[in-house]
């Protein structure tokens, strides 16, 4: 009940702030004649500025967002618009149980000695919720409305791509192949500069390498959340601390876009906590890769919108790791089972526990020069687990879950999602603390 009242009272305040809206250039043409008034705070895209009073201007830019001087109507929007997260994480909350109570599609929790059957693919309502929220900011921010409207069709066509892979299964090149084709939209209206900052060394145009880097973020992006999964509550844990630290990093260092691509961040977080709250230990649902597929684009359409897609691509060093690292079973080289998820072992005094899960292989496949190249470097650097024995030889799984259990041994399925979450933490408060010298570098010299 609280849940309906609450959405109830945000969308009286988003049809309020429509209505008003519409009277807000006249008054502001009233209230900022240069004739009248010398100098008057308006609002840009959420930035603030002021007019000039030498300006010969009586009425603001075209492109100009102005919000009137009348305190009610400053009051109204303000609210609406920090309330779109709100709105986002209540739906998304709601929409999960609905679709949990509809689903005819279950998957089982392995990590679960009764092995539980739960609804599958219910990361569908936080997609809904988070695109939602993408058309109510578009109402509020009309000089970005195109940006919004295009970054929300690719988050569209990968939340469909998502949902296709929970119903068919798509092999590996698939999923590498189709989010390429979903990212066309970005590449087609995209007018932005070639020219790309490299810190330590200046700006370089990097001209169509540009479009070829783009086409490799969106592929990774897309794909990173997905790779890095298994366990309860991970895939939402992860975009929960990365899409914080995204409003973060917008607070801290702002420009003209940081307000919206703030709020978006924060969409997304809210969007995600309200489905994490079914999907956290122990899991009422699963997310399926419709959620896996939909954050990571979405993620990949904040950094872009908000230009920061170098510090959002460090944020995902993590998952960068896991990708590197799980290279030689995407490409064949060792064989990949369809699910590398840790596995589970049963103890009288501590329960469940979750180890690291093993791919078989015949001493044969050693005879390779890099198979036995890339399993003696990760023996080396303590990723993997080795045994031998009857012309067998089983090592652990490339993930970075599977390697973090190889140095701890087995511990609880919860424990492991709170010892990955705060390595992701840690990852993206050292790349802010680094922005926040180089910041500081670049001014004091």
């Amino acid at each position: 009940m609280v849940g309906r009242h609450v959405i109830q009272a945000l969308f009286c305040l988003l049809i309020i702030f429509i209505v008003q809206g519409t009277s807000y250039p006249v008054e502001c043409d009233n209230l900022l004649d240069s004739r009248v008034i010398q100098r008057e705070f308006i609002v840009y895209s959420g930035e603030s500025s002021h007019i000039d009073k030498n300006s010969s201007k009586s009425e603001p830019d075209q492109d100009t967002v102005i919000i009137a001087r009348n305190p009610l109507n400053r009051i109204i929007y303000s609210v609406s618009v920090y309330c779109i997260p709100v709105l986002c994480g209540v739906l998304s909350y709601k929409l999960s149980k609905y679709f949990m109570q509809l689903s005819k599609s279950f998957g089982v929790d392995f990590h679960k000695k009764d092995k539980v059957k739960l609804p599958e693919s219910i990361g569908l309502a936080s997609a809904i919720s988070f695109v939602f929220g993408i058309f109510l900011f578009s109402l509020f921010f009309p000089n970005h409305k195109e940006s919004l409207l295009i970054f929300s069709n690719t988050v569209i066509l990968n939340t469909l791509l998502g949902y296709v892979d929970d119903t068919v299964e798509l092999s590996w090149s698939c999923k590498f192949l189709f989010p390429a084709l979903s990212i066309l939209p970005l590449f087609i209206t995209y007018t932005g500069s070639t020219y790309m900052c490299i810190p330590l060394y200046g700006i370089v145009n990097l001209g169509w390498l540009l479009y070829v880097f783009l086409f490799a973020l969106g592929v990774y992006f897309t794909n990173a959340i997905n790779i890095l999964s298994g366990i309860n509550g991970v895939e939402c844990g992860q975009v929960l601390v990365l899409s914080g630290m995204i409003s973060l990093d917008r607070c801290l260092f702002s420009d003209e876009k940081s307000l919206l691509s703030g709020l978006m961040g924060f969409s997304l977080f809210m969007s995600s906590f309200g489905l994490f709250l079914w999907n956290k230990y122990p899991a009422r649902c699963f997310v399926g890769d419709v959620f896996c597929y939909f954050s990571g684009s979405s993620l990949l359409c904040i950094g872009l919108f908000g230009g920061f897609i170098k510090t959002l691509f460090l944020f995902l060093f993590p998952q960068l790791f896991n990708f590197v690292f799980s290279m030689p079973q995407l490409m064949k080289i060792i064989p990949c089972p369809r699910h590398r998820m840790p596995s589970v072992i049963y103890t009288e005094s501590s329960g469940a526990l979750i180890v690291p899960s093993v791919v078989s292989l015949e001493s044969k496949f050693l005879k390779s020069r890099i198979v036995y190249g890339v399993i003696n470097l990760y023996r080396i650097l303590g990723l993997i687990s080795y045994t031998e024995g009857n012309g067998r030889v089983e090592v652990s799984n490339f993930t970075i879950l599977n390697a973090i259990l190889v140095r701890t041994g087995p511990i609880h399925e919860e424990t492991l999602f709170k010892i990955y979450c705060t390595m992701q933490f840690i990852m993206c408060a050292l790349v802010i603390l680094a922005k926040c010298y180089f910041y500081s570098y670049s001014w004091g010299s």
